[in-house]
């Protein structure tokens, strides 16, 4: 069973710069290096973004401290972590299916 903490909870879109520094320090993250989803109305409030991955696209010889998926303690998860599990989707493999494909 998962347990839910609500400090976990993200706080709303960051709109000025100051509020782009606080959640950068509440995500162990550098200012430069903060950047969060685009604030479509459906962004996840303050929660950064994560260039999306699939744990095939990580090397299989690093000894991983979840070696099932490929990660470790303290890397940053994505939003949506579940829909890049190894057995699901591949977004390297997707581009490379749809390349010069019209959208």
């Amino acid at each position: 069973m998962a347990y839910y903490h609500i400090e976990w909870k993200p706080k709303p879109y960051p709109c000025t710069k100051a509020e782009r520094e606080a959640a950068a320090k509440r995500y162990n993250l550098l200012p430069s290096d903060y950047k969060p989803f685009e604030n479509d109305g459906l962004a996840p409030g303050d929660y950064f973004y994560v260039e999306p991955y699939n744990a095939n696209n990580r090397s299989p010889w690093e000894p991983y401290d979840f070696p099932r998926e490929r990660r470790d303690f303290n890397d940053p998860q994505q939003f949506n972590a579940q829909m890049y599990l190894a057995s699901g989707y591949n977004p390297t493999k997707l581009n490379e299916i749809l390349k010069g494909q019209p959208m």
